[in-house]
Formats: structure tokens, sequence, C-alpha cells
């Protein structure tokens, strides 16, 4: 019994780690994307 409380408690925690990293990987994705939108402006911008 003790070992399956363990078990369920670890994963909670790892979930909350996954929830956490999942923001994170989105904010990058998002910051990667506005970067790439702005360069992109740029360019045409200097080719006009």
């Amino acid at each position: 019994i003790r070992n399956k409380i363990k078990k369920s408690v670890s994963t909670r925690s790892t979930g909350k780690q996954e929830l956490l990293l999942n923001s994170s990987r989105d904010k990058l994705q998002i910051y990667s994307l506005n970067q790439s939108a702005h360069l992109d402006r740029k360019e045409s911008a200097s080719q006009d």
C-alpha cells in the first residue's frame, strides 16, 4: 500500500514538472515564432 501512495505522489509531482516544461516550451515556440516573423518583416522592408 505504501508503495502505491509513493508512486501516486511521484507521478503527481512529475506531472506538475511536465506542465511547467510544456508551458515554457510553448513560450519558447511563441518567442521564436515572433522573432522569425520580425526578421521576415525586416527583410521584406529592406527589399522595398
